[in-house]
């Protein structure tokens, strides 16, 4: 017998896009791997395989306003640099930092 979630996937992709903050721009592709049996991980969270990179700085305002931020960062100088700085409450910015510990922490709020 097939689970509801075996029934979608014959209807749709197996890859989808995820819409994050509607308006600043940020879609990201999500693909399905594998179905388990639900009945075993009712209780269990979504976890994060793997993954790559800083990811979204909250309330940044979309993708342009994150290059200007990496810009910035990368400068280490100027009005822009001072005030993503200040903001954000660090003196550098690694955006190929991934941490996956985190992210799964992150996911149990």
């Amino acid at each position: 017998m097939l689970s509801l979630a075996s029934c979608m996937i014959f209807m749709f992709d197996v890859n989808a896009s995820h819409i994050y903050d509607f308006g600043d721009g940020w879609t990201f592709p999500i693909r399905l791997e594998e179905i388990i049996d639900d009945k075993v991980y009712e209780e269990a969270s979504p976890l994060v395989l793997d993954g790559a990179g800083l990811g979204i700085i909250e309330d940044i305002g979309g993708v342009g306003a994150m290059s200007d931020c990496v810009k910035a960062f990368e400068k280490k100088a100027g009005d822009d640099y001072e005030s993503y700085s200040e903001w954000l409450g660090i003196k550098n910015l690694d955006i190929t930092y991934f941490n996956k510990n985190a992210a799964n922490k992150s996911l149990e709020k």
